[in-house]
């Protein structure tokens, strides 16, 4: 068996821990979060305009934070449901945020196994190169059976490349522009076709 995290998120998720989420405004805006999680708060909101008019989608988030991309994602658009895919440490935040936002959504701690369900669009945001990569390839090849389109924002991975290409006609893969060290691609893409 292989780790689910690696060693860098096993020690922030300690930290993380000690993070008092009795004001969860307060919480998310704390040094810490802000260094290990959220980064440039402005970021979301333009790479999610980057997606174009999606609207009415079950979507499933792989590694969502505390929450802010999926309260971007939901301004202004009808979302039949939403899964957010993090460590349990994460998740406390999100849980606390969305709430507090009236964001319903439903969590799924990293230990746990992924629903057998369809989703519409799987989305993550500079996830996926922070989960050791035989976990990572384990996670994706199981999704991408079971989602229509991805859209996912990510140092240039040659396995995480192949993967999607094997299962996804690529609408896009361009650099992304909002993304601060610009190493950082975008892609977009529909299921392929029988």
């Amino acid at each position: 068996m292989f780790d689910k995290i690696d060693e860098r998120w096993q020690s922030y998720n300690k930290e993380l821990d000690k993070v008092d989420t009795t004001n969860i405004y307060e919480a998310v805006r704390t040094g810490y979060i802000e260094r290990t999680v959220s980064g440039n708060g402005g970021v979301a909101v333009n790479e999610i305009r980057l997606l174009g008019n999606v609207n009415d989608l079950s979507v499933i988030e792989i590694g969502g934070g505390y929450g802010g991309y999926c309260e971007e994602f939901h301004k202004g658009r009808n979302v039949k449901d939403y899964t957010i895919v993090d460590t349990k440490s994460m998740l406390r935040f999100a849980k606390e945020y969305l709430k507090a936002k009236g964001i319903n959504c439903t969590f799924l701690d990293t230990e746990e196994e992924l629903p057998d369900r369809e989703y519409d669009l799987l989305i993550s945001n500079v996830c996926i190169s922070e989960i050791p990569e035989d976990h990572a390839k384990e996670v994706l090849t199981k999704l991408f059976k079971q989602v229509k389109q991805v859209a996912i924002i990510d140092v240039d991975m040659r396995w995480l490349d192949n993967l999607i290409r094997s299962n996804f006609d690529i609408i896009s893969k361009a650099p992304c522009p909002e993304c601060l060290q610009g190493k950082h691609f975008i892609y977009k893409a529909n299921k392929l076709t029988d």
